[in-house]
C-alpha cells in the first residue's frame, strides 16, 4: 500500500474531473463539481441518518438502488434543502439536463450540495454553467473539483492512494469537505470515493461501511448532524483482474487501503473543525482487516 503524493478524485484510471465558478457563492469561488468515469461504475454510498433529508439525498439515495452510476455532481454553496417540492421539481430537471448533456441515465447521476439550508437553488446559474463545466473536465482537474465542494474549510482535503490486488496495481482516490460541526453518522461533511478496481457491488458496500465505521463514524465534536451529508464511491474495474466476489486476501487487501484513505480525510475534517486546536488523532486508529471477524 503506498500513498500517491498530489494524488485524489481522478488518481484512478478512467475518472475526469472538473470544478468552476457558476455564480453560487458571491464571493465568486468555485462552487460547481463534477467527476465522471466514461464506463459504467458500482456505486455505493452512505446517506445521513438525519430525519429531514436534504433534496440531493433524496435523489442520490433513488439514484443508488440501480447499483451503478457515472458522475458525482456536486454544488457548494446552497444545501439545497427546505426548498419544497419545488426545489425537488427544479433540482431533478436540473439533474436530467446534465444527463442529457452527458448522454448517460438520469440514475448514473448522484447529486451532493452544501451549504446553506432553506434558500433556492439557482438552477438557471448552475444550468447555464453545463457546458463550461463539461468541456472542461481532464484528469488534471481533480484538484479543481476538491476545491469547489468546500464552505467553511480552510483548505482542500485529498488523498489517493494504490495497492495491490490480484498483483495488479489499483488505486483509491478521494475528496472531501468537512468542518464546524462534526458527530458520529457523518455530520457536515461530503466524501467522494473513486477506485478502479474489479469488485461486486455486494463486497464494494462491506469494504465502504467498514471504512465509513473505522472513520467518521468515529468522529464527534458538538454532537450536530446534517441534512445533507454522505459518503459515496464508484469504482470503474478499467483494472483488468479477477472480480472480488468475496472475503479473502484481496478483498482485505483493498479493504485496508479504503480505510486508510477515509481514516485520512477524518482526520482532515477534525482539524479543520470549529474550535479545534489539538492534534486530532482517531480512536484505535485502524485495526488490521486480517484480525477482524467476519461480520465486520
Amino acid at each position: 500500500m503506498n500513498w500517491i503524493k498530489d494524488g485524489g478524485i481522478t488518481t484512478p484510471r478512467n475518472f475526469l474531473a472538473n470544478g468552476i465558478s457558476c455564480g453560487i457563492k458571491e464571493s465568486k469561488k468555485k462552487d460547481l463539481a463534477l467527476v465522471i468515469t466514461p464506463r459504467p461504475a458500482t456505486a455505493v454510498g452512505m446517506i445521513t441518518k438525519n430525519r429531514i433529508k436534504a433534496i440531493p439525498c433524496q435523489i442520490t439515495a433513488e439514484n443508488l438502488v440501480s447499483k451503478q452510476a457515472r458522475a458525482f455532481f456536486v454544488n457548494s454553496g446552497n444545501a439545497n434543502c427546505g426548498t419544497g417540492e419545488v426545489g425537488l421539481h427544479k433540482t431533478k430537471a436540473l439533474t436530467e439536463k446534465l444527463a442529457g448533456k452527458m448522454n448517460v441515465s438520469y440514475s448514473d447521476i448522484l447529486v451532493a450540495s452544501t451549504g446553506v439550508i432553506g434558500v433556492p437553488l439557482p438552477t438557471e446559474r448552475i444550468a447555464n454553467s453545463l457546458d463550461k463545466l463539461i468541456e472542461g473536465l481532464s484528469v488534471d482537474g481533480g484538484h479543481a473539483a476538491a476545491q469547489a465542494i468546500m464552505t467553511t474549510d480552510t483548505f482542500v482535503k485529498e488523498a489517493a492512494l494504490s495497492v495491490s490486488v490480484h498483483s495488479k496495481d489499483v488505486r483509491i482516490g478521494a475528496m472531501a469537505k468537512g468542518a464546524g460541526m462534526v458527530h458520529p453518522d457523518m455530520a457536515t461533511m461530503l466524501v467522494f470515493l473513486t477506485t478502479d478496481v474489479n469488485i461486486s457491488h455486494t463486497m464494494l458496500k462491506e469494504a465502504l461501511k467498514t471504512a465509513v465505521d473505522q472513520s467518521f463514524h468515529r468522529l464527534t465534536i458538538d454532537g450536530d448532524t446534517s441534512t445533507n451529508d454522505m459518503v459515496l464511491m464508484l469504482a470503474n474495474g478499467s483494472v483488468v483482474h479477477p472480480m472480488i466476489e468475496e472475503k479473502g486476501r484481496e478483498y482485505y487487501g483493498f479493504c485496508e487501503a479504503l480505510v486508510a484513505v477515509c481514516q485520512k480525510l477524518a482526520i482532515d475534517i477534525v482539524k479543520d473543525a470549529e474550535g479545534d486546536r489539538k492534534s486530532t488523532r482517531l480512536n484505535s486508529s485502524h485495526i488490521p482487516l486480517s484480525r477482524m471477524p467476519s461480520s465486520a
